[in-house]
């Protein structure tokens, strides 16, 4: 079979504990599992898939997908939240009362998986590219 790019859609890790969308630690291996399959070759028609959407989780530690606007709208009107760097995932998030209730993708995030890619020698693939502001695409 011939295909002139593989896209990994990298996203959508389900821990089953609030720790973002698509972990930098998650993506890594992989990636790497992939890259080997194909024994090493044509790393540049190899896609790492960005998300470009969060997940907010319930108290049952359930995530549900969101946009990047309503983090955004979530962390403005409750003086309660306040927005951190998870060193862990890579991402963004929210805490309330010091516990995630939300992770997102920000141009720094962004950024960590680019420099993953090029780490990788493979390309990148924008998964939903109308749910981030206009400024996340600076980091590409």
């Amino acid at each position: 079979m011939h295909s002139k790019f593989t896209f990994i859609k990298s996203i959508s890790y389900f821990p089953f504990r609030p720790v973002g969308v698509a972990p930098v630690y998650w993506i890594e291996p992989n990636m790497e599992y992939v890259i080997e399959a194909n024994g090493g070759e044509n790393r540049e028609k190899i896609m790492l898939g960005l998300n470009f959407y969060g997940y907010t989780y319930d108290s049952s530690n359930n995530p549900t997908p969101g946009l990047i606007h309503e983090f955004v709208r979530s962390a403005r009107e409750d003086p309660n939240i306040s927005v951190a760097w998870d060193k862990e995932s890579e991402e963004q998030v929210l805490l309330k009362d010091s516990k995630p209730i939300a992770y997102f993708p920000t141009k720094r995030s962004i950024r960590s998986r680019i420099d993953l890619a090029k780490k990788l020698e493979v390309g990148v693939g924008i998964w939903e590219i109308g749910q981030a502001p206009l400024n996340y695409m600076e980091p590409l």
